[in-house]
């Protein structure tokens, strides 16, 4: 095991960067430097697939907002009340420390971390997966109670499971994109919107409200209920 103390966002940095399969971050609040937009894109553009968790309740739009520039790159953006915790795990080392992703902690805090190498220390790195499991189980919980009654029930999506991570496949890269947040969801032309936005939509329906994504590449475009795609995919689909 590793352990820094003082300024420890090159530990994170670094986790994302060595990540090939699949991460898992997760910390109460998220304001994204430059230096983590970067490597959370590359790290997509590698079939990475990305897993952020944030905290929920009274703070999730906030948050959701918060995290509006990543959505491109996420496989999925799940909340949890009172959420506390900060883990930063790969398919090969966890990260647990003090440090939220904060521009501010980044820059000027004084933060520890302990970095769990699963090649060196196997059984340290699986309680640490196993503490990201819970997670996600806490966030998926979450995410069908705010689903409920959304009318796209259909759209709704399993739990990430981290235990044995794969490449992005080809049914994988083909998954579409929700039109007003970016969130990963079901290609369906008919469903363009997540759960939660659908909810949100639904109480005017009309679909020719402008959104801001392309339901096929997440690009930002000016789509709607009425056009989910962008031109270039909708040349390609036609």
């Amino acid at each position: 095991m590793i352990v820094t103390h003082g300024s420890v966002q090159q530990d994170i940095l670094n986790l994302i960067n060595g990540a090939q399969q699949a991460l898992v971050l997760a910390c109460p609040y998220l304001d994204p430097w430059r230096g983590l937009t970067a490597a959370i894109e590359r790290a997509h553009a590698r079939g990475v697939a990305i897993h952020l968790i944030l905290r929920g309740a009274e703070e999730r739009e906030k948050h959701a907002a918060a995290a509006s520039a990543l959505r491109p790159f996420l496989s999925s953006l799940r909340f949890i009340e009172r959420l506390h915790a900060k883990v930063y795990l790969s398919e090969q080392a966890a990260v647990l420390s003090s440090m939220n992703l904060l521009a501010s902690s980044a820059l000027d805090s004084v933060e520890f971390a302990v970095t769990v190498l699963k090649q060196l220390h196997p059984d340290g790195y699986q309680q640490a997966l196993k503490v990201c499991e819970a997670l996600i189980a806490m966030a998926e919980q979450d995410r069908l109670r705010h689903s409920t009654g959304s009318g796209q029930g259909s759209g709704l999506r399993a739990a990430p499971s981290i235990a044995q991570p794969q490449r992005s496949t080809s049914r994988q890269r083909s998954a579409g994109h929700c039109i007003r947040c970016g969130d990963e969801i079901a290609r369906n032309l008919d469903k363009p919107l997540c759960p939660d936005c659908y909810k949100t939509w639904s109480k005017y329906s009309d679909e020719d409200y402008a959104e801001e994504r392309c339901h096929h590449c997440a690009r930002k475009a000016a789509t709607s209920m009425r056009k989910p795609l962008c031109r270039s995919c909708y040349e390609a689909a036609a």
